[in-house]
């Protein structure tokens, strides 16, 4: 469960900085001052840089088993899932608003002539968004089986 634990939170990472990748691509092509509604720099790299600081925890709680670190991990965990669930709700309220998409289809094309006032997050493929999500979920499913102890049940 451990091993499942440290896979899950680095596939999380993996997806996340595929869907950051594309974020400064985006970013950099349309320009700092284009686009109104944006996320700010400051959230996607909190949450970016405590996901690394949680998993560093996590590695060494693992190689410890300090109980400190274990909560420590934990609840960074639990403040990146917040910022994380808070990147959605903004991602998925303006996609539906801004690209013509729909909650039964969120991959509508943007309008090409408005490609440039389009936010760089709304480039992320919804598939890849998903896939990040329910890494998360997983890897929070795990942490808290392992603090409870659900490693040594199986």
């Amino acid at each position: 469960m451990r091993e499942l634990s440290v896979a899950s939170w680095v596939a999380t990472i993996g997806v996340g900085l595929a869907l950051f990748s594309t974020w400064l691509a985006r970013r950099s092509r349309n320009g700092r001052g284009q686009g109104r509604k944006r996320f700010r720099l400051s959230l996607i790299v909190s949450h970016l840089t405590l996901g690394f600081v949680g998993l560093g925890a996590w590695l060494a709680f693992l190689a410890t088993d300090l109980s400190s670190l274990k909560w420590a991990s934990a609840a960074v965990l639990v403040v990146v899932l917040s910022l994380g669930s808070v990147q959605f709700n903004m991602w998925r309220s303006r996609r539906l608003g801004r690209l013509r998409a729909t909650p039964k289809s969120w991959d509508l094309p943007p309008l090409p002539a408005r490609d440039g006032e389009i936010p760089p997050e709304q480039h992320f493929p919804v598939a890849v968004v998903v896939l990040h999500g329910l890494f998360a979920g997983v890897t929070a499913v795990f942490v808290a089986l392992v603090i409870a102890g659900g490693d040594k049940w199986l």
